[in-house]
């Protein structure tokens, strides 16, 4: 048998003599030199190179045994696997017999010790997203995105998808992101290093990102699916990275817009599926239809609310008057639910927490007050920057960049095809419980909405005001107890509509309000107040 010797000279040179192909030299200080020549050594070469570094450690450079080791994980070299196929010697003391191929152990087809499932027959009004994800994955789409509002049902529309086609993947991967590094959450995703026979000590986390999508890239097995839940944008920038079509299907969810990646966004459920959501949750009974009707109404048809405060109803025997009145009166709950696998104390606390506005900056949270203003349905661009009136705060300049921005983050609703945007209503609530909107902050909206209620009697026609008044309703409801001026003037012209409209109720009660402010503010001999 023809020996191979491997030795280190003085220098940080690393020779070795192979009997077939010659010499190689690699020169260990100088990392980015030495790891091209790593990558040309054979299984042998490497696991053997790997035993002189072992002896000679104190003698190498930091760097290249780092490298070392990288190139060994992804070769999955398994060391201590040897055989009399060739024989090699280490300088003229330790000789090893080692053979150019080691041994691998069948994949698990969970690849992450958690690939949550949720059975179709749980959820409710989803059947056609399922069978749309299935074409899209099955028909070559690299990325798969389910967008939408934070508590849609986005994550149980990915776990559904699971179950139902489980049998048709080799291999599965979840992992989560729960953090703003998602490299890092890849790589602490549990199970997952080690279903891929990836050593972590010595590397960096890119590092390991790298190797475990070499790794998935590797294998011969397909179609596998890599679900990663709950993402934000940098997911973006690892696009190139991700394993492709055929082999591998990627299913992301997450509630903002991510380039690149195939859309789907995901709708409300449809009045009679929140109905039935609710109904599955609660089962007492003592609610009619028209009454669950309109509570999923008041909460614009949230999946995530319906559930919590369905189950609350149920546990509480709470009564619809509180249900309606539960997110304004943070209503106890402590009821638990799938989503983050939580249990909820009081409900709006709860929706609070997932919705976040830490990281908003602020523009956005000023754009967001502006919004709570407004009714809670789809208004144009143009309206919308009508009625906000962004140039009277000196805000006009990134306002279209900060609606858009809101939009990709998933604060308001975009419909494209008609440029127009919305915010839901939970949304609106949370914020109000976070960020409570000053009076002058929200003026300019106030005085748009006032100007479009206001009646002239020689030229207006009185029919023309009424789309305005659900606009006056929305922007009083935020301010109910002011007496300031710029409220009293709103009441006062909301009134005048209304009493055109033949609510005469609706008109005294909000003209009283306004007397009664002006009568404070001004006096009782003022000419507003007569007025």
């Amino acid at each position: 048998m023809e020996e191979n010797i491997i030795y280190l000279q003085g220098n940080g040179a690393i020779v070795i003599q192979d009997a077939q192909s010659g010499n190689i030299t690699i020169n260990s200080n100088e990392p980015m030199g030495s790891l091209q020549e790593l990558q040309r050594l054979n299984d042998t070469q490497i696991a053997i190179l790997k035993k002189l570094a072992d002896k000679h450690a104190s003698e190498l450079n930091d760097t290249f045994k780092t490298l070392l080791s990288g190139v060994i994980s992804r070769k999955n070299i398994v060391q201590g696997n040897i055989s009399n196929v060739k024989s090699f010697k280490i300088g003229d003391e330790t000789h090893y017999h080692y053979h150019n191929h080691t041994e691998k152990h069948p994949l698990p087809k969970e690849l992450t010790a958690i690939v949550p499932k949720t059975s179709q027959d749980k959820i409710i009004g989803r059947d056609a997203e399922l069978e749309d994800l299935h074409q899209r994955l099955f028909n070559n789409k690299q990325v798969v995105l389910v967008n939408g509002l934070g508590g849609i049902g986005k994550t149980t529309l990915a776990q559904a998808y699971t179950a139902k086609y489980w049998d048709e993947y080799c291999h599965i991967a979840y992992v989560s992101q729960i953090s703003k590094d998602i490299i890092s959450d890849f790589i602490s995703t549990e199970g997952l290093l080690g279903s891929l026979n990836i050593f972590a000590k010595d590397k960096d986390p890119r590092g390991l990102f790298i190797t475990i999508i070499a790794e998935l890239k590797k294998m011969e097995d397909s179609p596998n699916l890599l679900i990663i839940d709950n993402a934000d944008r940098s997911l973006s920038q690892l696009y190139n990275y991700l394993p492709s079509q055929p082999q591998w299907h990627i299913l992301v969810t997450s509630r903002e817009r991510i380039q690149r990646f195939d859309l789907k966004e995901l709708g409300f459920l449809s009045e009679p599926d929140a109905v039935t959501l609710f109904l599955r949750h609660f089962t007492h009974g003592k609610m009619t239809e028209d009454e669950i009707k309109e509570l999923v109404r008041a909460v614009d048809f949230h999946t995530l609310t319906i559930e919590i405060l369905a189950k609350t109803a149920q546990l509480q025997r709470t009564e619809m008057k509180e249900l309606k009145s539960a997110i304004e009166d943070d209503l106890k709950a402590n009821v638990y639910i799938n989503h983050k696998g939580n249990k909820i104390e009081k409900v709006t606390s709860y929706l609070c927490s997932i919705f976040s506005m830490s990281q908003l900056s602020d523009s956005e949270i000023w754009l967001l007050q502006q919004f709570i203003c407004l009714p809670a349905e789809f208004h144009s661009y143009e309206l919308v920057k009508d009625m906000i009136n962004p140039a009277a705060t000196q805000k006009e300049d990134n306002f279209s960049e900060t609606i858009e921005e809101l939009s990709a983050k998933g604060w308001l609703l975009k419909n494209r095809e008609t440029d127009s945007y919305k915010m839901h209503r939970i949304i609106a609530d949370v914020i109000k419980k976070q960020h409570t909107i000053a009076l002058t902050n929200a003026k300019p909206v106030i005085d748009s909405i006032t100007a479009k209620l206001s009646i002239d009697q020689t030229k207006d026609n009185p029919v023309e005001k009424f789309p305005w008044i659900p606009f006056g309703k929305s922007a009083l409801a935020i301010f109910p107890d002011s007496s300031d001026p710029v409220i009293a003037k709103l009441q006062n012209n909301l009134a005048l509509v209304l009493k055109d409209l033949g609510d005469y109720e609706g008109a005294k009660s909000l003209l009283e309000k306004a007397l009664s402010s002006d009568e404070k503010n001004f006096g009782t001999e003022h000419t507003t107040t007569a007025v």
